[in-house]
């Protein structure tokens, strides 16, 4: 799954110790999900390594139909439809990482541009981070990521295989970034590294 082990555990240690690690499973995928993210994996499939951080934090793998709050103080049952399960990918546009960043206090967001309309958006750095290719189990049959696509609607980036799908949220745009993002509104926002590169 294209995700490390230390990056999946931060963003469940990060979620369960603010109260905010929700869990489940829809008999096939575990799903989890916390602050600006949510992932499905394949329960038959997840690796022991990730496997032992959820028995960390969560206990256990929530049983076929139970959808729950992970607490430090105990579990607090939810149902299915307040929980965010897989979201279906086909027909959305591709979206792309540009060579731009932007920093918002403490934070660090990557600029994404949507492939079909130019249209762009923001998404924290520190969960974009998660995604890494180099831990896909080729050997094993895993394929290869296909995204990220652009779920508007959802407010959301995809990216997902055969095993695993990975949503991360797009930031609210704050008022004084408004500007900037219009004014980049339509660019090819690559363009400008490859400028830089040639120059």
């Amino acid at each position: 799954m294209f995700i490390k082990p230390s990056k999946f555990e931060k963003l469940i240690k990060t979620a369960y110790k603010g109260g905010r690690l929700h869990v489940g499973n829809d008999g096939e995928n575990f799903l989890a999900a916390g602050a600006g993210w949510s992932m499905s994996m394949r329960k038959d499939l997840i690796p022991k390594e990730l496997r032992a951080i959820i028995i960390k934090y969560v206990g256990r793998i929530p049983d076929v139909d139970e959808y729950f709050l992970a607490l430090e103080d105990g579990d607090q049952t939810e149902v299915p439809g307040a929980f965010i399960g897989e979201e279906e990918t086909s027909g959305l546009p591709f979206a792309e990482a540009t060579h731009l960043a932007y920093v918002r206090g403490n934070n660090l967001f990557n600029i994404f541009q949507s492939v079909s309309d130019g249209y762009d958006f923001m998404v924290l750095a520190s969960l974009v981070d998660a995604v890494d290719e180099s831990m896909i189990e080729e050997w094993d049959g895993e394929l290869k990521i296909k995204g990220p696509y652009l779920h508007r609607k959802g407010n959301q980036i995809i990216v997902e295989n055969d095993r695993m799908q990975l949503r991360l949220f797009i930031a609210r745009t704050e008022d004084a970034e408004a500007g900037l993002m219009d004014f980049l509104a339509g660019a090819d926002l690559n363009a400008f590294g490859e400028e830089a590169e040639e120059a």
